[in-house]
């Protein structure tokens, strides 16, 4: 991360009427094109809350604390749509400009001023001191405890053989943690044999040498294929690792040649998360498919990826992404 001043580069702040930044210098946050189209790249900070950088669909980028005024729900795997966030959580809708919540919400969320210079996106540690950030009740200030760091651009994501211990622990741990959700015919998830059959492709997700999760494609037809073992270690829970692991999953079903793409997880609280984050990708409830059958302990979720260009799905918000059944 660099911390000297960009060569006097046209500023794009969050609000146009607020001055530049007091002088603590900027930092290099990362390239516009590491942004998601309609989705955050987090940047994260020891000590204090992350930031979420959030690129709109005509290009606009706006950088705002990632955490919710409401109850704390991180902003970066919300849904971006115009210049508005919708909190995964409880479903707050928060102006990207301002930080301001829709009404009837009442309530703000820091916002950090950025700059665009030449594709490379500079931001300032310190919130900008809008209106919003000074109303009566409102506290929306954030010194910085230490400066941001990119999390999602140190994260990889590659092919496994399911034979590191890093992912068999955490397999273990995935496989241990679905024992009390519900009775044994109703849990579907793939134990070491399952996952090494040849239908199944599985990936994990590292930050350097640090496991960060794992999914698994399973091949069901020639149009039809399933998300299974979508797993977060609790190291990096609320870093973004699930949205970018469920978008390289959206992606290489695409490439492969799918048109649809099903899962199943479960109806209980213990699942509220995930059942979040598919429906924010355009997920939406569907009968049971393949082998399964009616379950009250089971949700069961689709979505039509069939003319996707170039095999790229796009992020959460995307229209391309709500089921067009």
């Amino acid at each position: 991360m660099h911390a000297s001043n960009p060569p006097a580069p046209e500023v794009s702040m969050p609000n146009p009427s607020v001055a530049a930044p007091r002088a603590t210098g900027w930092i290099e946050a990362c390239r516009v094109d590491d942004i998601p189209m309609l989705g955050a790249r987090v940047l994260e900070r020891e000590g204090g809350d992350n930031i979420a950088v959030f690129r709109t669909a005509n290009g606009r980028v706006f950088a705002l604390r990632d955490r919710c005024p409401h109850r704390g729900g991180p902003l970066s795997q919300g849904i971006v749509a115009g210049e508005t966030v919708t909190c995964p959580l409880h479903g707050w809708n928060l102006g990207l400009d301002s930080g301001e919540a829709r009404a009837p919400d009442v309530g703000c969320v820091a916002t950090y001023p950025v700059r665009v210079e030449e594709g490379v996106v500079w931001l300032s540690p310190w919130p900008a001191p809008t209106a919003a950030h000074s109303g009566p009740g409102l506290d929306c200030s954030h010194a910085p405890a230490s400066i941001p760091v990119p999390v999602e651009s140190a994260l990889q994501i590659r092919i496994d053989d399911l034979e590191s211990p890093e992912v068999l622990a955490l397999l273990r741990e995935h496989l241990g943690s679905m024992q009390h959700t519900a009775p044994a015919e109703s849990r579907h998830a793939l134990d070491l044999a399952g996952l090494r059959d040849p239908g199944i492709t599985f990936w994990s997700i590292w930050e350097g040498p640090a496991l960060a999760g794992f999914a698994a494609l399973k091949h069901l037809t020639e149009s039809h294929a399933e998300i299974k073992s979508m797993r977060t270690a609790a190291s990096h829970l609320r870093r973004g690792v699930a949205s970018k692991m469920l978008r390289h999953l959206l992606r290489e079903a695409a490439i492969g040649g799918y048109s649809r793409l099903s899962l199943e997880t479960g109806s209980m609280e213990f699942f509220d998360a995930a059942r979040r984050l598919y429906a924010g990708f355009g997920f939406a409830a569907c009968p049971p498919f393949g082998d399964y059958k009616p379950d009250p302990n089971s949700v069961f979720m689709t979505l039509d990826i069939a003319g996707f260009a170039s095999g790229d799905p796009g992020d959460p918000g995307d229209p391309k992404l709500r089921d067009r059944d």
